[in-house]
C-alpha cells in the first residue's frame, strides 16, 4: 500500500492530477494491476524505487 501511495503522490506532484480520481465523475478508483508488454508496471516501479 505504501508504494501505491508514493506512486499516486508522485503523479499528483509531478503532473498535477490524481491518477486514481476518475476524470469523468470524480470517484476514487482502485488499481488492480497495470501491464505493459507482458510485464507488470508496478513490479518495475517497485524494483526501481528499491521496494524489492
Amino acid at each position: 500500500l505504501r508504494s501505491l501511495l508514493d506512486w499516486q503522490q508522485s503523479i499528483l506532484l509531478t503532473f498535477g492530477y490524481d491518477p486514481l480520481r476518475c476524470p469523468e465523475c470524480g470517484a476514487s478508483m482502485l488499481v488492480l494491476e497495470v501491464y505493459h508488454k507482458k510485464t507488470a508496471l508496478f513490479e518495475q516501479y517497485r524494483k526501481s524505487m528499491g521496494y524489492g
